[in-house]
């Protein structure tokens, strides 16, 4: 895999008016460690997003090859490959964000 970028733990590749970012597993990041002691809950799981504007398409795992294989055919197939992936679906992510919002507003 060709061209991803690291930027502060992060892998990012950008695509033509989008960005997908991989985040690793923090390691023994002495921060995290101090903010779970203080009772946060820190996301130990690695994810990959799919970025563009306000919007994040969040997967958990490590999404970097498929997406990279995606990137240059555009916006739409990397979001087709997110949309087929829904059992991978991250709780933060922008569709589950507004689907939980329209559950607590009925």
């Amino acid at each position: 895999m060709k061209n991803w970028a690291n930027t502060q733990g992060s892998d990012i590749k950008t695509g033509e008016g989008f960005v997908v970012a991989y985040s690793p597993p923090p390691k023994h990041d002495p921060k995290v460690m101090l903010m779970q002691a203080m009772g946060y809950e820190i996301d130990m799981d690695p994810f990959t997003a799919l970025m563009r504007g306000d919007e994040r398409y969040i997967l958990k795992g490590d999404h970097k090859e498929a997406y990279d294989a995606l990137i240059e055919h555009g916006w739409e197939a990397c979001f087709a490959y997110y949309t087929s992936n829904q059992s991978m679906r991250h709780p933060k992510s922008t569709d589950a964000l507004r689907e939980k919002r329209a559950k607590t507003l009925n």
